[in-house]
């Protein structure tokens, strides 16, 4: 019967343990380390200095170079040269600096305001419809051939322009003296015109409503005749008992 194996272990020794052969680092005070120092040669030295001095000159040369591109063209009168000074003179001539010329400024401004004004007024009359413009107007605003606006405008249009010639010649014959338009109706007004002395024996009475449908009503020596323009609402008005 064999023999079973068997493990052997050899045991070999390490190196020695020794201590008291590393020594920690030391704190050492009052201790003075100088820090790394830049030297620079006196032939360094000299070749700044040298630099220090070109760029002052290198400069004075450029400024030099700049004045030369300048001067020397107005010297010698070229038309490079001229034309834009002589730009620069007119436009320097039309400037005015705001304290100059104050009561120029002034004028214009009050212009400008006014012409504002009558512009807004005259957007504000056209935006008007004929019986507002000729409420409250009297001769000789709406007398034909005599001042020029919107309300005498308004007669001419909507109105006068409407008669036949006959009626235009009897009408003026009495607008001696003339009274204001005044409303008749809430859509209706009316305006008187007589002869001197000789209301409602020889007058003239225009109506017009708010759909621009006129009517006329003479009265010649106490007799009453009347024209109407067609759609006028109102003719049982027309040559009314007074």
């Amino acid at each position: 019967m064999n023999a079973s194996p068997s493990l052997q272990f050899e045991v070999k020794p390490g190196p020695a343990l020794t201590t008291g052969q590393t020594k920690a680092p030391a704190l050492v005070l009052n201790a003075t380390i100088s820090s790394p120092a830049l030297k620079i040669s006196h032939e360094a030295m000299a070749v700044f200095s040298d630099v220090s001095h070109a760029i002052p000159a290198l400069v004075f040369v450029c400024l030099g170079c700049l004045v030369s591109i300048v001067t020397v063209p107005l010297s010698q009168g070229s038309d490079w040269a001229r034309i834009p000074v002589d730009q620069w003179v007119a436009n320097m001539s039309a400037l005015n600096p705001p304290w100059m010329n104050h009561g120029e400024e002034s004028d214009t401004a009050a212009q400008t305001a006014n012409t504002a004004e009558e512009d807004m007024q005259e957007q504000q009359a056209k935006a008007l419809t004929p019986i507002e413009l000729l409420t409250g107007v009297s001769c000789p605003a709406y007398f034909p051939g005599e001042q020029v606006s919107e309300a005498s405008n308004a007669f001419e249009e909507h109105i006068w322009s409407k008669l036949p010639a006959e009626w235009q010649a009897q009408a003026t014959e009495r607008l001696e003296v003339c009274d204001p338009f005044e409303p008749v109706k809430p859509d209706l007004i009316a305006a008187l015109g007589c002869v001197q002395n000789e209301c409602g024996t020889n007058d003239v009475r225009f109506f017009l409503t708010a759909d621009d449908k006129a009517a006329v009503e003479i009265y010649a020596n106490g007799q009453c005749t009347h024209i109407s323009e067609p759609g006028f609402r109102y003719k049982k008005l027309l040559c009314a008992p007074r």
